[in-house]
């Protein structure tokens, strides 16, 4: 059995793995757990978390075998990693609203940034905010409602997942360019 840490969300992409109508994890991080289980000869248990965090924590503890989630320094420092699957760039999620139009609209002492906690991302748009902070929250559900609220203004995750949740938040847009690239 090979155990593979997966996150889940409704954002889905490279990354983070969604659930299909019958709450089965689905996604490419799940393709790829599969063909590397049979690759080795072996069964693919998957193990999901909430985020990319939680996975890098239970690293430690022996949750799982391996996983698929992006790289920075920090998680260097707790995991060894393969080689990059996946390219992709960070942006915002804007809430129904407020009208930003540019990433340096977004670092603004009046905008509210959100984050993942203790992701990639999450540092990464930590790093880009020079006049404001991002504040973290554990899950995707978390997220949507502080964006739903307006207890957030900005959402940092990848492209291709913000676009599927925009359809989620009427009203909502996700910004050209980007703020950081893994």
């Amino acid at each position: 059995m090979l155990r593979v840490a997966i996150a889940i969300s409704a954002a889905g992409g490279a990354f983070w793995s969604s659930q299909d109508e019958t709450g089965a994890p689905k996604g490419v991080a799940v393709d790829l757990a599969r063909a590397f289980a049979s690759d080795l000869g072996r069964e693919a248990q998957l193990v999901a978390y909430p985020n990319s965090n939680e996975i890098t924590e239970d690293a430690v503890r022996g949750g799982w075998h391996v996983t698929f989630i992006p790289m920075d320094a920090l998680r260097a420092e707790k995991l060894d990693f393969g080689p990059v699957y996946n390219a992709s760039e960070s942006t915002w999620l804007v809430r129904p609203g407020l009208s930003l139009a540019t990433q340096a609209d977004v670092d603004a002492p009046e905008v509210r940034p959100i984050a993942v906690a203790n992701t990639t991302t999450g540092r990464a748009a930590a790093a880009f905010l020079k006049r404001t902070q991002v504040r973290g929250y554990p899950t995707m559900t978390e997220i949507m409602e502080a964006l739903r609220t307006g207890e957030g203004d900005a959402f940092a995750m990848s492209r291709d997942g913000l676009e599927r949740l925009s359809h989620d938040l009427p009203g909502s847009y996700v910004l050209p360019g980007r703020f950081f690239e893994a």
